[in-house]
């Protein structure tokens, strides 16, 4: 048994989602006198309601997203394939008719090869960061979970892992081995992967993603999966769940008291991760893509068929 100096810990409190509640279920159940203090039936319900959300959250997440990936994502791939060289016979032809000081004249196979693949780069790259920001939100939540779980002190005493005090409030302030590993490989480590997996998903069904208003409302469909797991748990856990929830809490170890990167180093590598993962999708890995997204955008504007952004936008603002 390690005794910890209550002077040097601090409470975090636990999340409305079903992963927490997993975490704190599956500790009460093995919890002696918590057991005893509120039946069996009560604490093993908790567990098994718990659980399934859990287990609903995974499985949903995941069938959501081959969907996307085996339809929507598939498809719309496969209208890039020669992009390359369409993008070198549009530069070609845009280049030689600039030459000549000449009018582009808009050619019928151009324009069906150009429909819909005309969006600035920059809208993507934007769109991108912030989905990046949402995943990164996840992870972050998966490892300060993980960062708790890990340090609360071992213990072989099954009575000291869940302390309810008289007011309601539950901390969660011991942990044995065998629970640490369970709650880290359950609950944690498939958190983590839905996240990444969210994020290779996401960022390939945004990019393919032409329409600038499909973009957006698509990125907040996307943002629905990822959120899925507090919807379940705001609308099918119990209230009685649901309170203890909001009153539970680990007791970890207090902080480093280096400021400067609580503060805000933190805060920055975290921005500059969002921006550089966005940047090497849009210009590194499809950079083929952007390319030919760029000259078709491109020949648009050489041919009159479309007005460039600045130009359009003040007209927008002229017409108001």
């Amino acid at each position: 048994v390690v005794e910890v100096d209550e002077k040097t810990r601090k409470d975090v409190a636990l999340k409305s989602t079903p992963y927490d509640g997993v975490v704190l279920s599956l500790l009460c159940v093995w919890d002696p006198s918590y057991v005893r203090e509120n039946t069996a039936a009560a604490v093993n319900l908790q567990f098994v309601s718990m659980v399934v959300l859990h287990l609903l959250n995974i499985l949903g997440q995941s069938i959501l997203m081959c969907y996307l990936f085996a339809g929507p994502i598939l498809d719309i791939s496969r209208k890039y394939i020669g992009a390359e060289a369409k993008a070198i016979a549009l530069k070609l032809a845009v280049d030689e008719h600039r030459s000549l000081n000449e009018t582009i004249p808009e050619e019928a196979a151009a324009a069906e090869m150009c429909k819909g693949y005309y969006s600035p780069a920059l809208s993507h790259l934007l769109i991108l960061a912030i989905w990046n920001t949402k995943i990164l939100g996840e992870l972050r939540d998966a490892y300060e979970r993980a960062h708790a779980i890990i340090h609360l002190p071992v213990t072989r005493d099954l009575d000291r892992i869940v302390e309810e005090q008289d007011n309601g409030t539950i901390k969660i302030g011991y942990i044995t081995t065998r629970l640490k590993y369970a709650c880290i490989f359950l609950v944690c480590v498939p958190q983590s992967l839905l996240a990444i997996s969210l994020a290779f998903i996401g960022n390939y069904f945004l990019f393919f993603t032409a329409d600038i208003g499909k973009l957006v409302f698509k990125s907040m469909s996307l943002v629905f999966i990822a959120t899925l797991d507090e919807l379940l748990f705001v609308t099918f856990a119990s209230s009685v769940i649901r309170t203890r929830m909001t009153k539970a809490a680990y007791r970890v170890r207090k902080p480093s008291n280096w400021w400067h990167w609580n503060l805000w180093i933190t805060s920055t590598l975290k921005l500059l991760v969002v921006w550089a993962i966005a940047y090497l999708v849009v210009y590194v890995h499809f950079k083929t893509g952007t390319e030919y997204r760029a000259w078709c955008l491109e020949y648009k504007i050489a041919t009159g068929a479309r007005k460039p952004f600045w130009v359009a936008f003040n007209d927008g603002l002229d017409n108001v």
